[in-house]
């Protein structure tokens, strides 16, 4: 907001009726950065006290995993065929060719 002032750039909000030009319409400017930013802190204070208590009773968030254990099993054994490509295994699966060699590497690293 400096910046802007320094090239006598202000705000006006036209449904709010404050001008930053003015130092009232400065202070209420302030204001509202100040409420939006604490909203935004609490926002992400509640978000890891709810991925903590979630991880406590055994939960674990995030996106849930697009193959099975026994499906990499498989997958590995595909690939093994050099006549079956990357994509072929992807589409009997139904995911991406991204999703096959991302398991494939996790599974090298587990």
């Amino acid at each position: 907001m400096e910046e802007l002032e320094s090239r006598n750039i202000y705000f006006r909000s036209l449904t709010e009726s404050f001008d930053t030009s003015s130092p009232m319409g400065k202070a209420v400017f302030t204001f509202l950065c100040a409420m939006a930013q604490m909203e935004r802190d609490v926002l992400v204070e509640r978000t890891k006290a709810g991925l903590v208590e979630a991880r406590k009773r055994g939960k674990k968030p995030g996106p849930k995993h697009s193959l099975t254990k026994s499906q990499i099993e498989q997958i590995k054994a595909l690939k093994a065929t050099p006549s079956i490509s990357i994509q072929d295994i992807a589409d009997q699966y139904g995911v991406h060719r991204t999703t096959i060699f991302r398991a494939l590497k996790q599974d090298l690293c587990s």
